[in-house]
């Protein structure tokens, strides 16, 4: 299981929307370069914390990795 977490700069000029994108991309990374053959999102979320003197947006989630069930001990 994999858990990821990003917040925007607190002066933000643009990039909203981006942080799901990049959620997956990394996801795939993993995947591609762990030698696993899937990835599951199991948790996903996209909020503002309120902080002062500026509120955060923030994106955090979990993936859980998964190997080939066909042929376990190859490393892909």
């Amino acid at each position: 299981m994999s858990r990821s977490t990003s917040r925007m700069k607190r002066l933000a000029t643009g990039g909203e929307g981006e942080a799901r994108r990049i959620f997956r991309r990394n996801a795939e990374q993993l995947v591609s370069e762990g030698g696993f053959v899937a990835y599951e999102v199991l948790r996903y979320e996209e909020g503002i914390e309120s902080t002062r003197p500026f509120a955060h947006r923030f994106a955090s989630g979990e993936i859980r990795l998964a190997r080939s069930e066909t042929w376990p001990e190859i490393d892909l």
